[in-house]
């Protein structure tokens, strides 16, 4: 886009039309500057970086030039393009503004005023200087802001903060510079020793620049991650790696090499064939392992070893054994019994019943399909639709049992043990489908698993072909598997995609105000790992608590399990729309209407826990969340509100989005759209709203902002959450209700209403229970008490909340019981230790009697088979006689 702005211009204009009607065209310009601003010696590189210096000034407004420097730059600019100044200069000859004067300043005035003003300009700065000494002293004149040689781009910053989400993002030899727009303001400068990496995002516009924990300059809550929305995201990338090569990782291969203090010598390659030696003996000792029908069917016959003579007489010399085993036959298994075959099995490798058996020889035929091998080992092409199928049945039907997830292990490391061409297409696809596996579920005997862990250690030490990355990427995959939550659901088409080309996995994560971010993450992340993700993408504070990460269907939404896998209710969602679409299908082919309309599943984030201590308003990211997450309760009508206070809402909402209010009334239903329910929109009164706005005229948009949330704070349960359940055990209330569960207990009130009609604190509470379709609460003191039954859909949310909101409040009395401790201890510690003899009249208690025990915070649990009901005491929590995630376990949809 850079041209240069005297008479030639008009020459490269006219041949630009000639290339076509569009306006693409090569400009060759200067990329890359150094960090000293001494000018060139060359006339001719003088020549570009003036012309580069004027459509940077002009043009792009890249610097913050003030009007009396522009002017006497417009002069030097009028000096090259036009020679000395004639006594009677023409006024065409400065008639095109913009050509001297950026935008900015150029509509400070009328054009007509600016013709005698740049005349004059012209006279008084490049009269009599030649051209080159014109050029000279204009590029002297814009290297002395600190923004020259800095690339600038237009970025949209996707988070929060109170700069405003329109940004410039500027690259240059030093760093990273973060600019607002208006002013040239420099907000954030980041070496590139303090950046830690960048990401580019492989499906939408976003580019990620994380910082390093510890900088010279860091504090300890910065922000240490960046996320930008560009279409030039590419360019910046490719321009940081220019600076400084250092941050190439986004640009080269996803696996980052390790770092080896020394490489793998032959001595380490036979200890870890030993190893896997030794772990095949394991297995055959073990007696898990089916006998093989032909022991001496020979290396030959099975696999692809096709040897000559010469090779045969090698292996033996190296070896000293016979080569169709390499002397590894063990108990009657030969070396073919572990290694590669393109044949189908005439037996399972583990011993299974018949039925199993027929099964998993199945599932081997399905690997060779998959891998590209008929049923007598032929090449075979297949669409990538049917390949994810095919992988995606072989998942389904081994996790269901753990002997058959044995037998699938076995078999793929058979088929990935020792193939004549690590390189080949068939031997990738088979070490994909184990990196696959090894990222959903583990095999669950232990002997197989440590037989795994050992090809796999085995194959990572190879550092030249394709296989050693597989085995490195299925063995990082092993261990971020291990010890995690089993997996319900097969893998998403997604899932295996990203996988099988080793890539993380890829989703979108939504905000309440409508935003969203691109996260990646492994297969085997927990909601709790994606969630710090998370908040490290959008700015939030690591020590901030309470949030969670929601699976949303239309109106309805579930918060996840801290360890419950994000990969697996992707799969369940897939799992969801497959079966949509054929109920869909099966109706058009039956002439049936449609059941429903086609809904879509998203990612929410948002707090969850409204505890005291974990609120923090002093965060500007957790204001703005909390925020558009009271906007959005508000539109859904989970806020009761009069009409008096949907006026002054509106009358803040206004502050916020239009400033001050004008002379002209305004139309306020669009602005009440975003804060109220709809049925308030169409009758919010103009007039009242109106003068609300007017009397908050000079309000600054924070000060509107803290205003709305203390109008909001006023209702005592605005920490809330709301559910719609229904009632049948008393004809005194409503059948419609609200429950609210907040830090303090259960709230049940009228629909839509702030009247409370009960209370029950979390002391009270002896036990609830979920089901598919309603809640049963147990309540009540010591002598009585009383069940509550609610009719509601989303029991086992409502359940898991209650659990957690206990959960917090017992961790907080037991902080208390050993502070108060290890206050009683610190005190007691410089007087003498009391006797701890009972009264001789006292008997004490024989080691058989069991004594009851007063929980914290909860009733007092007796010993099991002890009935405190007798003594008037209330029987034992529910919570406390069951686990209490068994109680509220969400239930496989």
């Amino acid at each position: 886009k850079q041209t240069k702005i005297h008479a030639s211009s008009s020459t490269l204009r006219k041949n630009a039309t000639t290339l076509g009607s569009g306006e693409n065209r090569f400009v060759f310009k200067k990329r890359l500057f150094k960090s000293t601003r001494e000018l060139s010696q060359d006339p001719v590189e003088v020549n570009m970086l003036y012309a580069q210096a004027v459509y940077s000034v002009v043009k792009c407004d890249d610097f913050p030039v003030s009007e009396k420097v522009a002017l006497q730059l417009a002069g030097l600019q009028a000096q090259v393009a036009l020679g000395d100044p004639s006594n009677q200069p023409k006024p065409e000859y400065y008639s095109d503004v913009p050509s001297y004067l950026p935008e900015r300043i150029s509509k400070t005035r009328e054009e007509q005023f600016w013709v005698p003003i740049l005349a004059q300009a012209h006279r008084q700065y490049g009269s009599g200087r030649t051209e080159l000494t014109a050029k000279v002293l204009y590029l002297s004149c814009v290297m002395q802001y600190p923004l020259y040689g800095t690339t600038m781009f237009a970025v949209s910053y996707r988070g929060y903060w109170s700069y405003g989400n329109s940004l410039i993002l500027g690259v240059n030899c030093e760093g990273i510079i973060l600019i607002k727009p208006d002013d040239k303001f420099v907000l954030y400068e980041f070496r590139y020793a303090e950046v830690e990496s960048i990401m580019l995002d492989p499906s939408d516009s976003f580019i990620t620049i994380s910082l390093n924990r510890i900088t010279s300059t860091s504090t300890t809550d910065q922000q240490r991650c960046f996320v930008f929305e560009t279409a030039q995201k590419n360019e910046i990338g490719s321009l940081i790696v220019s600076y400084y090569p250092a941050l190439s990782n986004w640009i080269t291969e996803n696996e980052v090499p390790p770092k080896k203090s020394k490489g793998i010598t032959n001595e380490d390659r036979v200890r870890l064939h030993h190893n896997l030696v030794v772990c095949r003996r394991h297995l055959v000792d073990a007696e898990l392992l089916r006998k093989p029908q032909d022991p001496s069917g020979g290396f030959l016959r099975n696999t692809l070893r096709r040897l000559s003579k010469h090779r045969l007489e090698k292996l033996r010399a190296e070896h000293g054994s016979p080569v169709h085993d390499h002397g590894e036959t063990y108990k009657g298994f030969p070396h073919a019994y572990w290694a590669f075959s393109r044949q189908a099995l005439p037996q399972s490798l583990s011993k299974l019943p018949d039925q199993e058996e027929q099964a998993m020889l199945q599932v081997f035929n399905s690997i060779l399909t998959y891998a590209g091998l008929g049923q007598n080992g032929e090449t075979v092409q297949r669409a990538e639709d049917e390949h994810i199928t095919l992988i995606q049945s072989i998942m389904d039907r081994c996790m269901r049992k753990e002997s058959l997830l044995n037998e699938l292990y076995l078999q793929l490391i058979k088929q990935t043990t020792d193939h004549p061409d690590p390189n080949s297409r068939v031997n990738l696809r088979h070490w994909a489908l184990l990196s696959l596996a090894c990222s959903v579920i583990l095999p669950p005997q232990k002997v197989v698993r440590k037989y795994l862990l050992g090809h796999l250690k085995r194959c990572a030490s190879d550092f030249i072909t394709e296989e050693g990355k597989y085995a490195r990427f299925a063995e990082k995959c092993f261990f971020k598997t291990q010890g995690t939550r089993r997996r319900q659901w097969p893998p998403s088409r997604e899932e295996i995609i990203c996988t099988i080309n080793r890539r993380p996995i890829y989703a979108r994560f939504h905000f309440m105000d409508g935003q969203y971010h691109s996260v990646e993450f492994h297969p085997s992340s927990t909601s709790r790992e994606v969630m710090e993700i998370v908040k490290k993408k959008i700015g939030l504070q690591e020590n901030a608590l309470g949030y969670a990460i929601y699976e949303v269907l239309g109106a309805s939404e579930r918060s996840l399990l801290p360890d419950e896998k994000v990969a697996d209710v992707m799969s369940k969602w897939e799992k969801y729309r497959t079966a949509a679409a054929q109920a869909v299908q099966q109706n058009q082919s039956s002439n049936l209407p449609p059941a429903c309309r086609r809904q879509h599943h998203l990612f929410l984030f948002k707090k969850h826990l409204f505890c005291d201590q974990y609120m923090n308003l002093d965060d500007p990211v957790e204001k703005e969340l909390l925020y558009h997450q009271v906007l959005h309760g508000l539109r859904t009508e989970r806020f009761p509100i009069t009409e008096m206070e949907a006026i002054m809402l509106t009358a803040l909402q206004g502050q916020l989005e239009l400033g001050d209010s004008s002379d002209i009334v305004q139309d306020y239903r669009p602005i009440a759209a975003h804060c109220l329910p709809p049925r308030f929109v169409p009758n919010i009164p103009r007039d009242s709203v109106a003068m609300h706005h007017q009397s908050l005229r000079g309000t600054t948009p924070a000060e509107a902002k803290k205003s709305f949330l203390n109008l909001i704070q006023s209702w005592p349960l605005h920490k809330a959450t709301i559910f719609d359940v229904m009632q049948s055990f008393t004809s005194n209330w409503p059948r419609m209700l609200w429950l609210a569960v907040d830090q303090k207990g259960l709230h049940l009130l009228e629909h839509r209403s702030r009247n409370t009609l009960c209370t029950y604190d979390y002391q009270s509470i002896l036990s609830f229970s979920p089901n598919m379709n309603c809640l049963m609460i147990i309540t009540g003191s010591d002598k009585k008490q009383s069940k509550v039954i609610l009719t509601t859909a989303q029991a086992f949310q409502i359940a898991n909340l209650i659990r957690e909101y206990m959960e917090v409040l017992q961790r907080q009395q037991q902080s208390h019981v050993d502070d108060t401790q290890k206050e009683n201890q610190s005190a007691g510690a410089n007087q003498p230790p009391a006797p701890q003899v009972p009264p001789h009249n006292q008997p004490l208690p024989p080691p058989h009697q069991h004594l009851p025990v007063q929980q914290s915070g909860g009733p007092p649990v007796a010993a099991p088979g002890t009935d405190l009901r007798k003594g008037g005491q209330r029987p034992p929590s529910m919570l406390l006689r069951q686990s209490s995630a068994a109680l509220v376990a969400p239930q496989p949809s």
